[in-house]
C-alpha cells in the first residue's frame, strides 16, 4: 500500500501538531514495506526532515485542489450540512491517485478527506460545539455549521475514526452514531509533545531560560491560546483571591498565542480583557505573559513551575497534563467529564465554574509540598501506562487490522463494549429499532442524565410510530442539552400541524 498523511496543521497549533507528530513517529517507526507520503501544503514549513528514509517522502499539495463551493451545491442537503456522497471533488481524487494512494490518514480533521473520495482515517479531537455551544469559538458566525459539515460528514464516510479516550468515543457514538459502528471508533490516547523527550537538556537551560523570560522564583503555569472555553479571567480571580484573603503573592505565568487572522481575532478579545481585570483587581504585578513561546523552552517552564494550573471547560483530554507529568510538575485542572477520567488521582481536581474551589486548590498545591509530591508520584505512574509503543500498536491495530497485535504489548486494548448503550447504537446502525430502543432504555435507567442518549430513544420512538413518547423523550434530552440543534429540529417535526 501506498499511505499518506495529510498536514493542515501550523507548528503553532499546540496540541494537534503535537498529536500529528506523534502519529508520523509511530508510523515512521513501523517496520513494513508500506509507503508514505507526508502531504503538506504548499508554503508551510514544517520540520519533516526527522521522517526521511527509502520508503518516506514529502509532497506539496497544489492550493488548485481545494474543494471549490460549485463541487458541494448540487451534493448538499437542503440544511447544507450532508453530503449525498463521497469524492465530490475531482480534482483532488485525481491528485491522489496519480500518486498511487490506498489509504489517507487525517491526524485533525480536515473536509477534503471526504470530499477527495480515497478511503481515509481521521482524528475528531472533540465535539464541544455538540456538547457546548455556549462558547462562541465553537459556534458563533457559523462555526456551528461548519464544524458540523466537517464531523458528521467525517465519521459518515470514514474508514475509521481516531479519538483520545473513551469519553471521545462517548461522544462520537452519541451524536453519530446512527452513521458509524462502534468497532470502527478507535481509541488513540495522546502522548505528551515529542520537545519533552529530553529531560537531561531541559535541565541544562534552567538559568538560561529564567534569564530569558524573566520569571519568578516560583509561579503557576498556564499554556493555552486565550480561547473564551480556556478560563484565564477565573484564574486572574483566584490569584487576586490569594493575594487579598490568603495574603499569598503567587505569580501566574501565562503562555500561548492571543492573535491571529479569522475567527482567531477572538483571541485578541479574550487576552485583553484577561489583562484589562488583572489591572482592575490590581494583580498585574503577578501576571506575566510570555506569549508564544519555543518548543525547547517548553520543558523547563514545566521543570520551574508550581504546578500547572489548568482550569478548561473543553476536553476530553488535553495533553499539557502529560507534559508536566513528563517533568514532574504538579497539576491542577478541571473536574469535568473526561478530563477527570485523564486525570484520576494523579492531580488536583476542582470545578471550573468555582473562584474560591480553583483558588483552595491553587493554596493547597502552593503550601502543601507533600500534595505536590504525591500528585508527582500519581502522575509519573499514570504517565507510563501508555508510552509511545503502546501508541503505536493501538494505531497500527486501527488502520492494519490484519496485522497481529500481541495483548502484552498494547495493554488497554479490549474487545467493543457490551453495555445496553453500545448495544443499543448498534441495533440503530441496523435500523433495528424495537431492539435499539430496548437496550436504551435499559441504559437510560443507569444514567438518566447522559447526553445525546433520550434524543437516540426519540429517533427509535419517531420510527416505530410512538410521535407522543417520541417528543417527551426529545424534551428530556433538552433538560440535560438545551441547545442540541437536532433534538430541537426533531421536535418540531413531532409537533402537531
Amino acid at each position: 500500500m501506498r499511505i499518506g498523511i495529510v498536514v493542515c496543521v501550523q507548528q503553532s497549533s499546540g496540541g494537534i501538531f503535537q498529536y500529528t507528530q506523534s502519529i508520523l513517529s509511530a508510523l515512521h517507526a513501523w517496520e513494513t514495506h508500506h509507503e508514505f507520503i507526508i502531504f503538506v501544503w504548499q508554503g508551510n514549513p514544517l520540520p519533516w526532515a526527522q521522517f526521511s528514509g527509502p520508503r518516506w517522502q514529502v509532497q506539496a499539495m497544489d492550493p488548485a485542489i481545494s474543494t471549490r463551493a460549485q463541487d458541494l451545491q448540487s451534493c448538499l442537503s437542503t440544511d447544507g450540512i450532508d453530503l449525498a456522497r463521497c469524492g465530490v471533488n475531482a480534482r483532488a481524487r485525481h491528485f491522489f491517485e496519480s500518486l498511487g494512494i490506498d489509504l489517507l490518514i487525517f491526524p485533525a480533521p480536515a473536509a477534503l478527506a471526504f470530499e477527495c473520495g480515497i478511503p481515509y482515517f481521521i482524528a475528531i479531537h472533540d465535539l464541544q460545539h455538540r456538547l457546548q455551544p455556549e462558547f462562541p469559538e465553537v459556534s458563533n458566525g457559523g462555526t456551528w455549521q461548519r464544524r458540523e459539515y466537517l464531523f458528521r460528514n467525517s465519521v459518515r464516510f470514514a474508514r475509521g475514526v481516531l479519538v483520545d479516550s473513551e469519553v471521545g468515543k462517548e461522544d462520537v457514538l452519541a451524536f453519530y452514531g446512527a452513521n458509524i459502528a462502534p468497532r470502527h471508533v478507535h481509541v488513540l490516547p495522546f502522548l505528551p509533545a515529542h520537545n519533552t523527550a529530553n529531560g537531561h537538556e531541559a535541565q541544562t537551560r534552567v538559568a538560561v531560560v529564567r534569564q530569558k523570560h524573566g520569571l519568578p522564583e516560583r509561579f503557576f503555569f498556564y499554556p493555552a491560546q486565550f480561547w473564551l472555553h480556556k478560563n484565564h479571567a477565573r484564574l486572574i480571580h483566584s490569584i487576586h483571591r490569594l493575594r487579598t484573603v490568603n495574603g499569598v503573592d503567587a505569580p501566574l505565568v501565562l503562555a500561548g498565542s492571543n492573535s491571529g487572522g479569522p475567527p482567531e481575532e477572538a483571541r485578541q478579545l479574550v487576552f485583553q480583557n484577561v489583562l484589562r481585570l488583572a489591572r482592575q483587581l490590581g494583580v498585574q504585578d503577578l501576571v506575566h505573559y510570555l506569549g508564544y513561546v519555543p518548543d525547547a523552552d517548553m520543558p523547563v517552564l514545566y521543570l520551574l513551575a508550581t504546578a500547572l494550573v489548568m482550569p478548561t471547560f473543553f476536553g476530553p483530554t488535553n495533553i499539557p497534563v502529560l507534559e508536566a507529568w513528563t517533568f514532574g510538575c504538579p497539576v491542577l485542572t478541571s473536574d469535568i467529564r473526561g478530563i477527570r477520567e485523564q486525570v484520576g488521582g494523579a492531580g488536583v481536581l476542582v470545578d471550573p465554574r468555582n473562584v474560591t474551589a480553583m483558588t483552595e486548590g491553587m493554596l493547597k498545591l502552593w503550601k502543601d509540598e507533600a500534595l505536590r509530591a504525591s500528585c508527582i508520584e500519581s502522575g509519573t505512574q499514570r504517565l507510563a501506562a501508555h508510552g509511545p509503543r503502546e501508541f503505536s500498536q493501538r494505531l497500527l491495530a486501527a488502520i492494519a487490522p490484519d496485522i497481529p497485535v500481541s495483548p502484552s504489548a498494547t495493554g488497554q486494548v479490549t474487545a467493543p463494549e457490551r453495555s445496553p448503550y453500545f448495544e443499543g447504537l448498534q441495533f440503530l446502525q441496523q435500523s433495528r429499532w424495537s431492539e435499539a430502543l430496548q437496550c436504551l432504555e435499559q441504559a437510560a435507567r443507569v444514567n438518566p442524565k447522559k447526553q445525546g442518549l433520550h434524543f437516540l430513544r426519540a429517533q427509535c420512538l419517531s420510527r416505530l410510530g410512538r410521535r407522543t413518547e417520541a417528543a417527551e423523550a426529545v424534551r428530556a434530552e433538552l433538560q440535560i442539552l438545551p441547545s442540541h440543534p437536532d433534538a430541537l429540529r426533531l421536535l418540531a417535526e413531532l409537533q402537531p400541524a
